[in-house]
């Protein structure tokens, strides 16, 4: 390679690195594209199956919770889709939201990507947000279509964690937020809590 090239090209990456903070460079992009491409290849292998395959529906849904698990902080994003309502819960009705609002989320992610024919994920750009808070912006190419991705992740105990997705510009965790708020403005906890056990049941 030519010298001055090969320099301009490390310039650019050492600039890139630099504007990330040197713990972030790459890791978290690398994080968000191995459990993305993961996700597909589970998706790509369903979509292969005979419909009647129950089996292998069950299996890929399986697998697939199992990455998500390993890629959200669940507790987070229950903490956070709560905001200030979160003093209202008891630790028994906290704890039984968590999981409750877990199977929602996983379930209502789970059934977006199933139905996407992912041709392409293009991953634009990985921001630095502080030492400890990264997001990284793709853009998913689906039949003809763009849909924009943000992964805002944070780091925990040495690992990369999801703690929000911001959808063509929607924040899973803001929009939860307003929907929960509009519930306990004027009812308990137990009846959110009875909401999501009915929407879990459908």
């Amino acid at each position: 390679m030519n010298r001055s090239i090969e320099k301009k090209i490390t310039v650019i990456t050492l600039a890139f690195c630099m504007s990330l903070s040197v713990a972030h460079c790459g890791e978290v992009l690398d994080f968000v594209k191995k459990n993305l491409t993961e996700m597909v290849n589970i998706l790509t292998v369903l979509r292969s199956s005979p419909k009647e395959d129950t089996q292998a529906f069950e299996s890929a849904k399986e697998r697939a919770r199992k990455i998500i698990v390993g890629t959200f902080d669940f507790n987070v994003l229950s903490r956070r889709s709560l905001g200030v309502n979160f003093k209202k819960f008891s630790e028994v009705e906290y704890n039984q939201f968590v999981n409750l609002f877990t199977d929602l989320l996983f379930n209502n992610y789970y059934n977006r990507i199933k139905d996407l024919t992912v041709e392409r994920i293009e991953y634009v750009n990985e921001n630095a947000l502080s030492d400890s808070k990264a997001e990284v912006q793709t853009i998913v190419h689906s039949a003809g279509q763009k849909y924009t991705m943000e992964y805002r992740l944070y780091k925990k105990d040495g690992a990369w964690l999801v703690y929000d997705v911001i959808v063509e510009g929607i924040s899973m965790v803001n929009n939860y937020r307003t929907q929960f708020d509009v519930i306990l403005q004027k009812q308990s906890p137990s009846v959110l809590i009875e909401k999501l056990i009915t929407k879990s049941e459908l």
